[in-house]
């Protein structure tokens, strides 16, 4: 069930821990109330930072000056045991549920232990096969038994490429390669999605 509510006043009342006790009673079974969940990603977060712990998030919480309990959770983006044995820091996505506190780390950066870590949006981009750089499924799916270099579209890694000449797969098209930002298809088609 979907309960849209006519102003903030009545979200926040029915948030309120009495009132919204009564509510889930009332509409009985598994009900629970979710709040809306704003991501960000923190790059270049110390590997040696537990973010399973809660009393890591209420830590974090207090040295940003943040009310406790609106970070609800930091997850590594990238599997711990999948980094390089030497690597000290990772990024990580964190969920809050104010947007006023997101957009104030976002301004005014996040402090952790002796870094202070410059936060941003997490870019919602579509579904891209890394093997053959096709949007619309990803490489476990994939047909292709070779691999396509994103950069210039031919049958090798993109390690692998010399870099002077681009060609886009999706598009067809020798100006830009497929990269995130450099591919001008990417926001026509996150809004299709």
């Amino acid at each position: 069930i979907l309960l849209k509510l006519n102003s903030q006043e009545a979200a926040a009342w029915i948030k309120a821990a009495p009132n919204k006790e009564t509510f889930l009673t009332k509409l009985g079974g598994e009900a629970a109330i979710k709040d809306w969940h704003y991501n960000i990603v923190i790059p270049f977060l110390p590997i040696t930072t537990n973010t399973k712990r809660p009393e890591t998030l209420c830590d974090m919480e207090s040295a940003n000056n943040i009310p406790q309990g609106l970070i609800t959770q930091i997850k590594w983006i990238k599997d711990l045991a999948k980094c390089a044995p030497n690597q000290q820091v990772a990024h990580t996505l964190a969920s809050l549920t104010s947007p006023e506190v997101t957009n104030q780390l976002l301004r005014d950066r996040l402090y952790w232990g002796f870094d202070r870590l410059h936060p941003h949006k997490d870019k919602k981009e579509p579904i891209r096969c890394l093997k053959c750089q096709c949007i619309g499924h990803l490489a476990r799916d994939c047909k292709q038994m070779e691999d396509t270099c994103s950069i210039c579209a031919q049958a090798h890694c993109m390690q692998d490429c010399n870099p002077t000449t681009h060609y886009c797969i999706n598009c067809y098209y020798h100006v830009h390669r497929w990269e995130g930002d450099l591919f001008p298809g990417i926001s026509a088609y996150s809004r299709i999605n």
